[in-house]
């Protein structure tokens, strides 16, 4: 009997943990339903349709009017209210990641106007939140110009947000405090590092992207203000929805080629001056997406990957060729200093009864380079870096007129494994 009682606590301190963390990656629509006098309509029935999914999400007005849609994932819905007695209304809106919204909803009795209302595109404004927050729109990914895909580097539209100058180590940073105090969640998993710096797990020593882009939907910046929710940061939030499948097949493919001579010199402290520098370089990062349905309405797919294979070179000088350092020379030169990674991620979307939703998604990222030589550093002493990062993810989502339960159990997996590329010249002593 004890044992059963344990588990009973395990699993509601489990259910209430998930539905913090989920809470971060939708958005709340609430308001009244009211008739054109302004009194309130009770037992109004309000339908949120994904437009792109079909999903659906019902609740029914309360006595005064209110009604609260709770745990919507970001995109476009048609919102259909019905009440016996009354016309019903039809309203497309857009809501955001992280959004909580006010809609008032009026109906006219019926016989009164014989066809519905419809409005289109309806973008909802965010009123009542204490967050100060930038939210960055599908729209924005997908058109604004950056070179080497890593959706982080769009968060510096926000005011306070720092991109490192390092090519070897893509952090980001909030007002005046250092990478390790922000934070980003995906899908409401934490992506912290608590093991090394950089914040996000993975970004420490790495020439690679977190995420592939293609899977980003979309996803909000938060400098201040959020909630207790938002754990392990002190800084700035980052909190990302992935791309889901719809009731249409559609997909994308592209490769993205750059070679040195189309990299310009640039002032010192631009993130990739240093690649002016290389004897050699260039780059190659292929991709693909694809999403559909595997029974409309009811359940979706999407997959992405995203490949990146860099070529450069460091110089090695190592002593004096006229002096005490001649024995040396022979390790001068130019000696390449490769990187290949691969980013991979799926996802499945299952309406399986009304008002629930069940996500399952799984993550990849693997990587691995040679570095730390140059200039005073043979390549002898070079590092061989293997970096990874594995993670599935289930989300369970339930909703009624008056309540919202989400729940998601998470595995992640990192791995940061540094090692001599030839470690019998390293236990030599040869530097």
């Amino acid at each position: 009997m004890n044992k059963r009682i344990v588990f009973a606590w395990l699993l509601v301190v489990l259910t209430a943990l998930g539905a913090f963390a989920q809470s971060s990656s939708t958005a709340t629509i609430r308001g009244k339903v009211t008739k054109e006098d302004g009194s309130p309509i009770a037992n109004a029935e309000i339908n949120a349709i994904g437009t792109a999914t079909g999903f659906v999400k019902t609740v029914r007005s309360g006595p005064d009017g209110a009604y609260v849609l709770g745990g919507l994932t970001p995109g476009d819905y048609n919102l259909v209210v019905a009440a016996v007695g009354f016309e019903p209304k039809s309203e497309t809106v857009n809501v955001r990641v992280g959004q909580n919204l006010d809609m008032d909803l009026k109906l006219t009795a019926g016989g009164v106007v014989s066809e519905s209302i419809t409005v289109v595109g309806n973008q909802l404004i965010e009123t009542k939140t204490s967050e100060a927050a930038t939210n960055v729109t599908p729209q924005q990914i997908e058109n604004l110009p950056q070179d080497d895909r890593n959706f982080l580097k769009m968060a510096q539209l926000a005011p306070g947000i720092r991109l490192s100058t390092d090519p070897q180590r893509k952090t980001i940073a909030g007002d005046a405090q250092p990478a390790e105090q922000t934070n980003v969640f995906i899908d409401g998993v934490s992506f912290k590092n608590d093991v090394l710096q950089g914040g996000l797990v993975g970004q420490d020593s790495s020439r690679g992207n977190p995420f592939p882009q293609n899977a980003v939907q979309e996803f909000r910046v938060i400098t201040q203000n959020y909630s207790a929710q938002y754990d392990h940061a002190s800084s700035a939030i980052i909190t990302a929805v992935t791309k889901s499948g719809t009731n249409n097949f559609s997909g994308d493919a592209f490769t993205f080629y750059q070679p040195k001579r189309w990299v310009s010199p640039t002032k010192k402290g631009f993130q990739f001056s240093t690649l002016t520098t290389n004897s050699s370089y260039h780059r190659t990062q292929p991709g693909i997406s694809i999403g559909g349905p595997i029974i409309k309405d009811q359940l979706q797919f999407f997959g992405s990957y995203e490949g990146d294979d860099e070529h450069t070179s460091n110089i090695v000088a190592v002593g004096n060729p006229t002096g005490s350092g001649a024995a040396f020379v022979s390790n001068n030169g130019a000696f390449s200093s490769p990187f290949k990674s691969t980013l991979g991620f799926a996802k499945l979307s299952w309406q399986p009864l009304k008002n629930q939703l069940v996500d399952f998604s799984a993550n990849y990222r693997r990587e691995h380079e040679r570095r730390d030589f140059g200039g005073q550093t043979a390549f002898q002493s070079a590092t061989d870096l293997r970096n990874w990062v594995y993670g599935g993810t289930v989300r369970h989502q339930w909703n009624n007129s008056s309540s919202l339960n989400q729940a998601s159990l998470s595995l992640q997996k990192y791995g940061w494994n540094p090692t001599p590329l030839n470690p019998a010249t390293m236990l030599a002593g040869v530097t």
